[in-house]
């Protein structure tokens, strides 16, 4: 008998998005798959999306007060019956063979966190256009120090990410994993990283199964907020977590240094950004602990600039970086 996926959707405000990621997970190749919604306390129609699919036997569904991501996540996980979990967000959506995909590897390679790959998404006037991500990459295996040495690391493997994987359930109940309730931002960065502690490793191959949507409003494209620091809480408790090897403790200490640049950078672009927060930012940079050879060269720059220069000269670079990153896309 196939082993059970259980297809997780946290749900907040996306009611003219979430149809379609549903319909991707009913719809998958793999037979024995469950679907399990949790709503976030949505104040538009979202919950009467979810509602008429709640006849559905796949499914399962609940409702929760605001209480963010992570809480709807970990309220899912412990609705979840399968045997294995995947976690969709809920304005994506994933190809129809997503499952059987991650199924297949996960034979392969029994004992490992294993991974694809995604589209990137894009509206252009009603339009969509579709771009594979990873098409310069290689299938590949990496030990848990080696996958932690990707965290952050531009245009490689989305290891920092909990979409794109097939976690184990029995790994997640016997090491007791969830997602930390006080962070917003790597707070699943975090989860993948204490999955990595309790596995072989991770196998990757450059499969786009996941659909990502960007769109105005959603996580990955909203402006600077002050929960974004907790990003560098959740790196914190990745260095302060056992077992780590001094390569990994050093690439972490420079991607807590990138998150802390990226997020200055956002908070002077908003102009919103309050001095205790610009404070906390650079108390970050400042504590001696970052290999600068280890950041990019964008970091660098970031790093002399950000702490003296006129902020109108920071909101040019940033104008200019953002620009370069679009044309890459």
């Amino acid at each position: 008998m196939q082993n059970k996926v259980s297809i997780i959707i946290p749900a907040f405000n996306v009611e003219a998005y979430v149809e379609r990621g549903i319909e991707s997970a009913l719809g998958q190749t793999y037979e024995n798959v469950e679907l399990v919604m949790v709503d976030d306390g949505s104040s538009d129609g979202t919950w009467g999306v979810i509602e008429r699919y709640a006849s559905d036997n796949r499914v399962k569904c609940a409702r929760q007060a605001n209480s963010g991501v992570s809480k709807a996540r970990n309220h899912a996980l412990s609705m979840a019956t399968g045997d294995y979990a995947v976690f969709l967000d809920s304005d994506d959506w994933l190809e129809l063979d997503t499952c059987d995909q991650l199924v297949r590897m996960r034979r392969k390679h029994p004992n490992m966190l294993v991974a694809a790959d995604a589209y990137f998404v894009t509206m252009d006037g009603g339009r969509e256009g579709r771009k594979a991500q990873g098409t310069n990459l290689a299938a590949r295996t990496f030990t848990p120090d080696e996958a932690i040495c990707e965290f952050g690391v531009f245009n490689s493997v989305h290891i920092g990410s909990s979409c794109y994987k097939l976690f184990s359930m029995d790994i997640i109940e016997k090491n007791h994993i969830r997602f930390d309730e006080r962070i917003s931002h790597t707070e699943d960065g975090l989860f993948v990283f204490d999955y990595l502690k309790c596995c072989a490793g991770l196998y990757y191959e450059p499969i786009p199964l996941w659909n990502i949507l960007e769109r105005p409003g959603s996580a990955t494209t909203s402006g600077y907020t002050h929960k974004m620091l907790s990003s560098l809480d959740a790196i914190g408790q990745m260095i302060s977590r056992p077992g780590n090897s001094p390569d990994a403790i050093a690439h972490l200490e420079a991607f807590r240094a990138h998150e802390a640049l990226r997020i200055l950078g956002l908070g002077i672009d908003s102009g919103d950004m309050t001095e205790d927060d610009r404070r906390a930012l650079l108390d970050a940079l400042a504590d001696g602990k970052v290999d600068r050879a280890r950041l990019s060269g964008v970091d660098k720059v970031r790093l002399a600039l950000y702490p003296n220069a006129p902020a109108f000269l920071s909101r040019v670079f940033n104008g200019f970086v953002a620009h370069a990153k679009k044309g890459g896309n």
